[in-house]
């Protein structure tokens, strides 16, 4: 396979060295070094080459986010990916991402303050709230009224969502709230 990824990347190479603007194939480049090669200092070089030709190139910013995520850079990968999402608002890669970087750099709390106005920005806002709830979640069981905010929040953003809702309910178990558990076992059975 290693053969495999090398010939790869030389034909890419001789794509660019006759089209020195081909855009997928400077882009794939990074997405082979970034993923396949773990080459971040290349893949990193070639999405920002595709950047230059065109600035609001989405992949080409994922790409880089990603590789300055890989290498511990925090503020430069947060800036693209928060560009990808200026970009494209429903790329919920980069939302799982942000989730993934905050934990990792334990900005838990920075994190959920810039989901949830991304959030409110967001025309189908339900995957960011979950996002959101799952992240203050993970950070124990004493965070569980927040989390439960922002579970709320997801499923009235779609009611139609039985899953959220059974989670609801065992989540207001757990606190032993029998009232709300209630609410949201009485509106599963009039679906």
């Amino acid at each position: 396979m290693r053969n495999d990824i090398d010939k790869t990347i030389y034909h890419y190479k001789e794509a660019i060295r006759i089209d020195s603007n081909y855009l997928k194939c400077i882009n794939n480049l990074a997405s082979i070094f970034a993923i396949l090669k773990r080459d971040y200092d290349q893949a990193i070089y070639y999405s920002k080459k595709a950047i230059k030709i065109k600035p609001d190139y989405l992949e080409a910013h994922f790409n880089l986010a990603f590789s300055y995520d890989a290498i511990d850079d925090y503020d430069a990968a947060l800036n693209h990916y928060l560009e990808v999402l200026r970009l494209n608002p429903t790329y919920n890669k980069a939302y799982v991402k942000l989730e993934v970087l905050f934990q990792k750099h334990n900005k838990l709390d920075e994190g959920v303050l810039l989901l949830d106005q991304l959030a409110q920005l967001h025309k189908t806002p339900k995957s960011i709230y979950l996002n959101i709830a799952n992240f203050i979640a993970k950070k124990g069981e004493e965070n569980i009224d927040k989390a439960l905010v922002y579970f709320e929040k997801a499923f009235n953003a779609d009611t139609t969502d039985v899953v959220i809702c059974n989670h609801l309910i065992k989540l207001y178990e757990i606190k032993q709230d029998s009232n709300k558990a209630n609410y949201y076992r009485k509106y599963l059975s009039n679906k």
